[in-house]
């Protein structure tokens, strides 16, 4: 608020700050564009670094989920809820050992099964298609584990096994300290949701932007 006061302030431009669901539909529309699937057959998953949503469509109305886990937050959580560390002093969870990756897989999976509707549930049980936005599809799991714009959940385990135990200087990667939470964090949400295959773009909230008409 502080920012969008000082923006309006010095160049007279007015900031909307917009809700986590109004960010998802946002995703959802910009999404469209990675498939020639209608949108009542696709799940859109969106990770950043705060938040997560995924979204679905039934001809009439959105289901949401609204999830806080995410880049940042997840690896904040294995830090402080299973490395048992002060995270205000330790920003990094690596070098991680195996019994914690299995434990940060098994809590991801928890948290999936827990919080995310069972009418997203089924959706994806049907066999509708799941498209990820956001940097940390992009960028960290397929970097990580893919060639193509898809990723399956079967090369998501194997890298994170693979990398396990791996220093921050040893990860070829400028986002070093959250890459291995992210696969978990991933790994585990796509075994409990029963995701076999993820698939990816470079997409933004811009893009959905020029064509919801919500906004």
């Amino acid at each position: 608020k502080d920012f969008r006061s000082r923006v309006l302030s010095n160049l007279n431009i007015n900031v909307k700050i917009i809700s986590q669901v109004q960010e998802a539909k946002l995703g959802f529309f910009a999404a469209t564009s990675l498939t020639s699937r209608s949108m009542q057959e696709v799940i859109v998953w969106d990770i950043g670094g705060g938040s997560m949503q995924i979204t679905a469509w039934d001809g009439k109305a959105f289901e949401i989920y609204k999830g806080k886990h995410a880049a940042v937050t997840f690896k904040d959580y294995v830090i402080e809820n299973i490395q048992n560390r002060d995270r205000s002093i330790i920003t990094s969870p690596n070098p991680l050992k195996e019994v914690e990756v299995d434990t940060a897989l098994k809590k991801s999976s928890k948290f999936a099964l827990k919080e995310v509707s069972q009418k997203i549930k089924n959706k994806i049980i049907s066999g509708a298609q799941v498209l990820g936005i956001g940097g940390l599809h992009y960028y960290s799991i397929k970097g990580q584990c893919s060639d193509s714009e898809i990723y399956s959940i079967n090369q998501v385990i194997n890298v994170l096994k693979k990398n396990t135990g791996l220093k921050d200087s040893e990860i070829n990667s400028k986002y070093s300290e959250t890459e291995i939470t992210n696969l978990a964090l991933v790994g585990g949400f796509m075994k409990a949701l029963q995701i076999k295959k993820v698939r990816t773009g470079k997409v933004n909230l811009a893009d959905g932007l020029l064509i919801n008409p919500e906004i």
